[in-house]
C-alpha cells in the first residue's frame, strides 16, 4: 500500500479581539524647577490686603485662586503627561516584580558611583531576571495549552 501522505499547509484563523485602552493623558505640576526663593519674592510682590476691599466672599476666594494658580504657572507650570501603557504580561510574578525593584536600585547605585563591581552586580542581576522571565513564560504557556487543550477557542 502507498504510504499516505499530505502535503498541504494547515493553518487556521483565530479571531481574536483585542481591547485597546484609550491613551490618557493628565496635566501635573513640573517641580522640577521650583525656586523657593523666586516663589516666595513673588508671593511677597502680590498686594494680598485687596482681599479685604473685595466685599463678597466669592470674589475674595476667586482673588486668592486667581493669584496662588499664576503663581503656580509661573514657578511650576503644568506638563502633559501621557503615561506609559504596559503589556500585559501574566506570567510576570510578584518575585520577578520584586527582583527588578532590586535591578532598579542597583542599576541607580552603578550610576551614581560608577564603580565597575556595582556595573557587574547589576548586569548580573539583569541575565537572572531574564532567564527568570523565560522560564515563566514557558511554564505558563505549558499551562495554558494543558488547561484548554479541550477547548483551543480559548487559547
Amino acid at each position: 500500500m502507498e504510504n499516505i501522505s499530505d502535503h498541504r499547509l494547515v493553518h487556521c484563523k483565530l479571531n481574536v479581539e483585542v481591547y485597546k485602552r484609550p491613551p490618557t493623558t493628565f496635566y501635573v505640576r513640573d517641580y522640577n524647577m521650583f525656586m523657593a526663593n523666586e516663589f516666595q519674592f513673588d508671593a511677597n510682590s502680590v498686594n494680598w490686603m485687596n482681599v479685604d476691599i473685595l466685599d463678597n466672599i466669592k470674589d475674595k476666594i476667586k482673588f486668592l485662586n486667581d493669584a496662588i494658580t499664576i503663581l503656580f504657572d509661573i514657578h511650576a507650570p503644568l506638563k502633559l503627561v501621557k503615561p506609559k501603557i504596559r503589556k500585559y504580561r501574566p506570567y510576570i510574578t510578584e518575585a520577578i516584580k520584586d527582583m527588578i525593584k532590586l535591578k532598579r536600585k542597583a542599576y541607580q547605585k552603578y550610576k551614581a558611583s560608577g564603580l565597575e563591581n556595582h556595573r557587574s552586580y547589576y548586569k548580573e542581576l539583569c541575565n537572572i531576571i531574564n532567564e527568570a522571565i523565560k522560564r515563566e513564560k514557558i511554564a505558563y504557556m505549558k499551562h495554558r495549552i494543558k488547561t484548554t487543550n479541550k477547548r483551543p477557542q480559548e487559547l
